[in-house]
């Protein structure tokens, strides 16, 4: 019932946000892998057998029933486990941050009640006091029935404002702060959560190699290694059969290196121009299945002959 993407989607989701995410394996009449069912986690409870010590998952299905699953049959994935059976809940991780937010926009609003603008009135000393107090009284009446926008002043009166603010900015950082805080929870380079203080690379390939090394680089690993071990057959895995992610894919934005990348293993007999062109989905041309050798990179002993 899912497309691919929206499959790995809600895994990705599950494990960014509980720390775990698991799909079980169902298979149909014939005994064929016929679906992957991604898995509500806070629905599976991992289960340890005391004999052998085998993993086995107890599933709810929210109406009082229950479904026992043996560990081969559940791929699981982790944010980060410290006995590979039990992830650890990236929310409470976050929690505290979560809270500080709530704490500083608190007491930023409740100071924002005290804090308002002030009309600094400067008289002349021949001004007494009931003088001054109808000068006040006509100003304010004529600043509110304009809405703040104009004081009438009379003759050598002078006024300013005074301003305050309910809490300095560069002190409480909040948005800062927590952007940092959940890049550091999961492992991401804190630009792509909208935080450019501390950018390492000053170009966007840059920051995607930085990307695909630091947070993409180790979750295909984990995938990979899921899928290799209960998705192929211990003879699949024999023949040499083993799942791998295209991850050249992401780079290839990177025009002028990928072009370097192919000149050289075109040049080194790595890959054929053939190879090359299906890689940017182009038809083949004729001749382009030979592997190509450059002469400047011939043997020594071929060259002294």
């Amino acid at each position: 019932r899912q497309s691919a993407f929206q499959f790995k989607q809600a895994m990705e989701i599950c494990r960014n946000t509980e720390g775990r995410a698991y799909a079980v394996k169902r298979f149909n009449a014939y005994g064929q892998l016929a679906a992957l069912e991604c898995l509500d986690p806070l629905k599976v409870t991992p289960l340890e057998e005391e004999t052998t010590g085998e993993i086995w998952y107890c599933v709810s299905d929210g109406k009082g029933g229950m479904e026992y699953l043996h560990n081969w049959y559940v791929l699981e994935f982790f944010h980060a486990s410290t006995n590979g059976v039990s992830g650890v809940r990236v929310m409470d991780v976050l929690a505290g941050t979560v809270q500080y937010g709530e704490e500083v926009k608190r007491f930023s609003l409740e100071n924002l009640k005290n804090v308002s603008n002030a009309i600094v009135m400067q008289f002349p000393t021949t001004f007494d006091k009931p003088r001054r107090e109808r000068a006040v009284k006509e100003t304010l009446d004529i600043y509110r029935q304009n809405g703040g926008k104009i004081i009438a002043l009379d003759a050598g009166v002078t006024a300013s404002m005074l301003g305050g603010s309910a809490i300095e900015a560069a002190a409480f950082d909040v948005d800062g702060v927590t952007r940092r805080r959940v890049a550091t929870v999961l492992t991401l380079p804190p630009h792509i959560l909208g935080d450019y203080g501390d950018v390492t690379s000053a170009t966007i390939e840059g920051q995607n190699l930085e990307l695909l090394t630091m947070t993409m680089t180790p979750i295909v690993q984990q995938w990979i290694e899921q899928l290799d071990y209960k998705m192929l057959t211990p003879q699949e895995r024999r023949e040499g059969w083993e799942y791998r992610f295209d991850m050249e894919a992401y780079l290839r934005a990177d025009g002028k290196t990928m072009a370097a990348i192919g000149q050289s293993q075109i040049r080194c007999g790595l890959r054929t121009p053939n190879e090359l062109r299906a890689k940017d989905h182009l038809a083949p041309k004729p001749g382009g299945d030979v592997l190509l050798v450059s002469k400047d990179l011939a043997p020594g002993e071929l060259v002294a002959k």
